[in-house]
């Protein structure tokens, strides 16, 4: 399967595919406001803190200039024109919560499956008795999009609600 995020609000559809993802970092990271932190006493006493649920992810990546002029030269108006109904509906208090399919990494684990799966993916089972698989996330523009000179930009986006199976 080749790397891709899909966004979908409404009627609108963007995909994000290809090279966009073939050097660097991976969009998708947990949050690390909830990850918790591992701290020590004076007498070296340890401590890890965080939230009692699973912590919420950001997916943050950029897209160049010349990676949209060779394969998606359409790709910032169609940001833009989400961003536009993003903002529309939020600023009328609509939740406006966009549907996100990542096909760029694995969401692991136990079963019961808690999130859907992305478009034409599967669970598999790990050695550890776990699953993994491309799931489906509710996000919400963590920032608007940033343009850069000649139509590069970098999008970031934080999870909503749980997208359920």
């Amino acid at each position: 399967m080749a790397l891709y995020l899909q966004l979908k609000l409404g009627s609108l559809t963007v995909r994000f595919k290809g090279a966009i993802f073939e050097d660097g970092e991976l969009p998708r990271a947990v949050d690390p406001e909830l990850a918790g932190e591992t701290t020590y006493s004076n007498e070296g006493g340890v401590s890890v803190s965080g939230s009692s649920f699973h912590p919420k992810h950001l997916w943050t990546w950029a897209v160049a200039t010349r990676t949209i002029c060779v394969t998606q030269p359409d790709l910032p108006d169609q940001v833009r024109e989400l961003w536009s109904e993003y903002d529309r509906l939020r600023r009328a208090r609509l939740n406006p919560q966009i549907e996100l399919e990542d096909g760029t990494q694995y969401f692991f684990e136990n079963t019961p499956r808690t999130r859907a799966l992305a478009t034409d993916a599967s669970e598999i089972a790990t050695s550890t008795g776990r699953i993994k698989y491309y799931s489906k996330y509710y996000v919400t523009f963590a920032r608007p999009p940033v343009f850069q000179q000649g139509e590069g930009f970098t999008i970031q986006l934080a999870e909503g609600d749980i997208f359920s199976a």
